[in-house]
């Protein structure tokens, strides 16, 4: 279920003709986790690539990228674009 503020979010996007890439996301075996706390028990998926609407066609994959050496409780996002 969506907040109020997801849902601004992506509105803003929208007027901004700005989408997101999360279809893109090539390892799907998993629930996409972009955020984790070991201690908390808890993850979720709340971090979002965005781009233009011109530049989306230029998108090739997009990853969760966990490395095991991240201290951050955020996985990084990497975007895989073909060259223009």
């Amino acid at each position: 279920m969506l907040d109020i503020n997801s849902v601004l979010v992506y509105y803003q996007a929208m007027a901004c003709e700005m989408r997101h890439c999360d279809e893109f996301i090539t390892d799907i075996s998993l629930q996409p986790v972009t955020y984790f706390d070991d201690n908390l028990n808890h993850s979720s998926f709340i971090d979002h690539m965005f781009v233009s609407d011109s530049f989306r066609s230029h998108v090739v994959a997009a990853e969760i990228y966990d490395s095991g050496t991240n201290l951050s409780d955020h996985r990084p996002l990497v975007l895989c674009i073909r060259c223009i």
